[in-house]
């Protein structure tokens, strides 16, 4: 996994120690876990009176407003990114890379999503 490109030279985290290594690969999952445990903004503020009023949970109103309008990226979206971000992005190992890539592209979406929410 790319950490940072310093003065051109890639730092990946196989060059770091493998107990770091390993606390910085999981930081996506952590982060993902303390999000699923704080929800997101729309339901703390808008969405339990929006609920009430339309006789649902907040829970069924985000699935129905905002879930189910999220889609997983498409390879076109996917290469584009990567073309638009090539002299950023660890291309070492291409799986991995696009796997990557599209974690960030429904990451784009589900915020973009939210916004509209």
């Amino acid at each position: 996994m790319l950490l940072a490109v310093v003065n051109g030279q890639n730092l990946t985290t196989a060059e770091i120690d493998p107990h770091v290594r390993e606390e910085v690969e999981s930081l996506n999952d952590k982060i993902a876990e303390a999000r699923r445990n704080i929800g997101t903004p729309g339901q703390h503020v808008v969405a339990p009176a929006e609920a009430a009023r339309r006789k649902m949970t907040a829970q069924q109103l985000y699935d129905i407003e905002v879930k189910r309008k999220l889609t997983e990226p498409t390879t076109a979206e996917i290469n584009k990114f990567i073309e638009d971000n090539r002299d950023s992005i660890n291309q070492s190992d291409p799986d991995t890379m696009k796997k990557d890539v599209a974690l960030i592209c429904s990451a784009k979406k589900r915020r973009a999503c939210l916004g509209s929410w």
